[in-house]
C-alpha cells in the first residue's frame, strides 16, 4: 500500500504538539531544543510520536478515536513505557487534531509494531539527535 503524495506532504508539514511543561511543538526534520532538553533531563535516548486516531488516515468520529486512544495508552502502560500526551495538528485546519503520545525509551521495532496494530501510515521516530524523522510504516 502506497501513501498518497499529498498525504505524505501533510504528515511532513504537520505540527506535533507535546504537552510537556512547558508545551512545545515538533516539526519533521527539524531539531527541537525543547525535546533535546527533555530527553537529556530524563536520560532518554530515543522516542516515538504515535497516535491511534484515524486508521490509515480515514477519519473516525471522536468517540471511536477516544476508544482507540485509550487502548493505545493501556498498551503503553502495559509495556512500562513513559509517555507524555500530545496532539498532531494540521496548521491549515484541514484535518482535525489527533490525540497522540510522545513515547520515550521505546525501541523502533516496538513503535512500528504499535503503529501497525493501530493501523497507522507513519510515526515520528526520534533518536538522540532530537530531530523527529517521519517513518512510513511498511504494511507488507
Amino acid at each position: 500500500m502506497t501513501i498518497d503524495k499529498s498525504l505524505l506532504t501533510a504528515y511532513q508539514n504537520a505540527e506535533y504538539v507535546v504537552f510537556a511543561q512547558p508545551e512545545f511543538v515538533m516539526h519533521v526534520d527539524e531539531y527541537s531544543e525543547a525535546l533535546h532538553d527533555l530527553m537529556q533531563v530524563k536520560s532518554y535516548c530515543q522516542a516515538a510520536f504515535i497516535t491511534a486516531d484515524n486508521p490509515f488516515s480515514h477519519a473516525l468520529c471522536e468517540s471511536q478515536n477516544s476508544v482507540r486512544h485509550a487502548a493505545l495508552k493501556q498498551d503503553l502502560q502495559s509495556l512500562g513505557l513513559p509517555f507524555i500526551d500530545g496532539v498532531g495538528t494540521d496548521k491549515h485546519g484541514d484535518w482535525p487534531a489527533e490525540k497522540s503520545f510522545l513515547v520515550f525509551d521505546v525501541d523502533k521495532r516496538t513503535a512500528i509494531k504499535l503503529a501497525v496494530k493501530y493501523e497507522q501510515n507513519a510515526i515520528l521516530w526520534i533518536d538522540e539527535t532530537a530531530v523527529p524523522q517521519l517513518t512510513v510504516i511498511d504494511k507488507n
